[in-house]
């Protein structure tokens, strides 16, 4: 008679864990799209028909006038010709 061989292999798993990480991925990231939809108006942000041009802003914010321009730089005023050769004082006899 033939004689048989059984070979066990030690169990490797069943692959549960990583469908169960790629599951939570999915889940996570469907909750970041349907957040990020429902914060930046919903679907009533497709259906708002776009201003006419020469309609009046019906925004509600007040936005304070600008303070007068400050010059960007100090002024200072600059001779038009500076003259190098400056006649020097002779020293004094001691």
């Amino acid at each position: 008679m033939a004689q048989h061989e059984y070979i066990e292999r030690p169990g490797s798993g069943s692959g549960m864990g990583s469908g169960a990480i790629v599951g939570i991925i999915a889940v996570v990231a469907l909750a970041a799209v349907v957040t990020l939809f429902l914060l930046m108006g919903g679907a009533n942000r497709f259906t708002q028909a776009p201003a006419a041009a020469g309609s009046p802003n019906t925004t509600n914010v007040t936005v304070p006038a600008p303070a007068q321009a400050q010059p960007a730089a100090p002024q200072i005023n600059v001779p038009s010709s500076i003259d190098v050769n400056v006649k020097q004082p002779a020293p004094a006899a001691s």
